[in-house]
């Protein structure tokens, strides 16, 4: 049902992911002047991406649920960055302010 109603949705997330994987494995093997640690990390991020992709053609209504909760999530994260951002910015310019009206005292 979710597959109908966004069939573009789905297909640009599934591509995305594969192509998003076979960059990676280009930038490994390409780059090949990386430590060895990123390299590793680099081809299972890459391996991870197409294999996720490949799913995806599979599953469409499963891709588009687990975009969906993703996109949810980044919103709440992103949300809570915000929030605890401005709050520790608003503590540490009062502390500021009430440390510099010490000292000119």
């Amino acid at each position: 049902m979710a597959e109908r109603r966004a069939p573009g949705l789905a297909f640009l997330i599934r591509a995305a992911l594969i192509v998003h994987g076979v960059f990676g494995v280009w930038q490994v093997v390409v780059g090949g002047g990386g430590r060895a640690d990123r390299r590793v990390s680099g081809a299972l991020t890459a391996l991870a991406s197409i294999t996720v992709g490949a799913v995806a053609f599979g599953w469409p209504v499963l891709t588009l649920v687990v975009f969906r909760f993703g996109v949810a999530a980044w919103f709440i994260f992103a949300g809570l960055h915000l929030l605890f951002t401005a709050l520790l910015t608003a503590r540490s310019s009062h502390r500021r302010t009430r440390h510099s009206t010490r000292i000119r005292c």
